[in-house]
């Protein structure tokens, strides 16, 4: 309960981490799913996974949505012409909102211990802070990519790495007073659709403890090993894909008529600049006939999530 309540009193303050190839599944138990995936979602999570993979699977076309600070999306459009007082006034309404949208879609094959996906994942995020001194901040990126991974077994010991080409859109932009005030639309137009080529890899590592009705797993996964830097034959900056060095434990407990999969994820072990709150994630999913029941924490928030099978 302590530790609960420490969590619940520290909820991160700062701008959220990425979450571009995140499966809507997980972020429904707040992320955390290092050590549970054994799907198509090894392909991003842990590469390890894929040796727990069953059958022949084709997910033919999946798509994701969403957005937050919707309350702000008619203040963002005020940014967009009229006069100086006019814009100024629209940058005033906009101090501390976040407004983020995302959109992204995948085809992924996989079978036992190999797994292939072609994804296109975007987000743009906007924010305006400290009213002294006014700083908008613009975040614009598209990933379309081709990621390949293997997971071997070896006796309870799971090995798994994986390949990724991506071609990247966007620009990370921080914008002061000066900026604001000799805005340019067209410049802003012309950054974010800059583009450049990166070349990352995965690799993961679960240690798999079976038995009757239950399993236990704990993984540990360096994703984006090194840093993934973008090369833009223009010349323009790309944002970077930091690394993150991941470690997750989970359970699943296969009963009948219910399965419940509790599971936690300590993300950023490489990083000091982040905050014990902003690096746990933990969260549950409870399988009923037809209908699954998900909750977690990420990052200091609550998350919820529903999935309805039909077969």
């Amino acid at each position: 309960m302590l530790f609960l309540l420490f969590f619940i009193h520290l909820a991160a303050q700062a701008e959220p981490t990425s979450t571009a190839n995140s499966s809507v599944r997980a972020l429904g138990m707040g992320d955390a799913y290092t050590a549970l995936a054994d799907d198509e979602s090894a392909l991003f999570y842990n590469p390890a996974g894929l040796a727990r993979v069953r059958g022949i699977n084709w997910k033919i076309f999946g798509v994701g949505a969403g957005a937050s600070g919707l309350t702000a999306a008619s203040k963002v459009s005020a940014l967009q012409g009229g006069s100086a007082s006019a814009f100024s006034d629209a940058i005033s309404e906009l101090y501390g909102e976040h407004v983020w949208t995302g959109l992204g879609g995948e085809s992924i094959f996989t079978l036992p211990m190999f797994g292939f996906g072609i994804y296109n994942h975007g987000s743009a995020l906007i924010r305006v802070d400290n009213p002294v001194y006014p700083n908008l901040h613009v975040r614009v990126v598209n990933d379309y990519g081709y990621v390949f991974g293997v997971g071997v077994p070896a006796g309870p010991i799971h090995f798994g790495l994986d390949l990724k080409y991506i071609k990247r859109t966007g620009a990370d932009i921080p914008m002061g007073p000066s900026y604001i005030a000799d805005l340019d639309p067209a410049a802003v137009a012309e950054s974010i659709t800059a583009w450049g080529v990166g070349y990352g890899a995965d690799a993961g590592v679960s240690l798999v403890i079976p038995a009757p009705f239950f399993s236990a797993a704990m993984s540990a996964v360096w994703k984006n090993m090194g840093k993934i830097q973008f090369r833009s034959l223009g010349g323009s900056e790309i944002p970077d894909e930091d690394n993150n060095v991941t470690l997750g434990l989970g359970l699943d407990f296969d009963l009948p008529l219910i399965s419940i999969r509790p599971a936690i994820d300590v993300n950023y072990l490489n990083r000091s600049d982040l905050q014990l709150t902003r690096k746990v994630n933990f969260g549950i999913e409870i399988g009923l006939p037809l209908l699954d029941i998900r909750g977690g924490f990420r990052e200091g928030y609550y998350t919820a999530g529903v999935g309805l099978n039909l077969g």
